[in-house]
């Protein structure tokens, strides 16, 4: 199902132009979070758990080394 609010195409744009980003793409409508919950849970969950954690933690060894701590 193609949801045509926000087709794929703007997902794609955003991301060959955003560093070290992942795309995870649902095959749903517009409201995936309702359409794919189990789905759409399990990708959020893996990005906090992984991805964002260890992103926090690259950003506070970047501010450590910049403010001298």
């Amino acid at each position: 199902m193609i949801d045509y609010r926000m087709p794929p195409v703007n997902a794609e744009y955003l991301h060959a132009r955003l560093p070290r980003a992942k795309l995870d793409l649902i095959d749903d409508g517009h409201f995936i979070w309702e359409d794919a919950a189990d789905e759409y849970a399990s990708i959020v969950t893996t990005w906090w758990d992984t991805g964002l954690q260890d992103r926090l933690k690259a950003l506070s060894c970047s501010v450590r080394g910049v403010m001298g701590r």
